[in-house]
C-alpha cells in the first residue's frame, strides 16, 4: 500500500459522509415519495373493487329474483300438475314425472344464459383483480 493511499484511506476514515452530500436523503424522500402513491394506488383498487362486487351483486339479486319469481311460477305448476297425476292414479304418475322434469329443465334452460353471463362477469373480475395483484 502507497503512502497515497494510506493518507486517502485516513482521510474518509475522519470523514463523516465522504461522499454523501445529501444523496440519501434525496434518494429516501423518491422513495418514500414512490411508497406513498403506491398505497394510494392500492387504496383506489381496492375502492373500485368494492364498487364492481357491488354492481355484479346488485346485477345478479336482480337476476336472480326475476330468474326466482319464474322459477318458482313454473314448479309450483309443475308440482300442481305432479299432484294431480297422484290423485288420478300410479298409471298417469310417470307422465306427469316426465312432464314435471320437462317443465323445470325448460325453466332452468331459459334462465341458463343469465346465469352463465353472471358466472362469466365474476370470473372475468377475479381474473382481473388477480393480475392487478401480481
Amino acid at each position: 500500500m502507497s503512502d497515497f493511499n494510506a493518507f486517502l484511506t485516513r482521510s474518509f476514515a475522519e470523514a463523516e459522509h465522504p461522499a454523501d452530500d445529501g444523496f440519501a436523503v434525496r434518494v429516501g424522500a423518491v422513495v418514500a415519495h414512490r411508497e406513498r402513491g403506491a398505497r394510494l394506488r392500492a387504496g383506489l383498487n381496492k375502492v373500485a373493487m368494492g364498487v364492481a362486487v357491488a354492481v355484479v351483486g346488485y346485477v345478479a339479486l336482480g337476476a336472480a329474483f326475476g330468474l326466482g319469481q319464474d322459477l318458482l311460477a313454473n314448479s309450483s305448476l309443475e308440482v300442481t300438475r305432479a299432484m294431480s297425476g297422484l290423485e288420478a292414479g300410479a298409471p298417469a304418475l310417470g307422465a306427469e314425472a316426465q312432464a314435471f322434469g320437462t317443465g323445470v329443465f325448460q325453466s332452468l334452460g331459459l334462465g341458463m344464459t343469465q346465469i352463465l353471463l353472471i358466472a362469466g362477469a365474476l370470473v372475468g373480475g377475479a381474473v382481473a383483480y388477480r393480475s392487478t395483484q401480481e
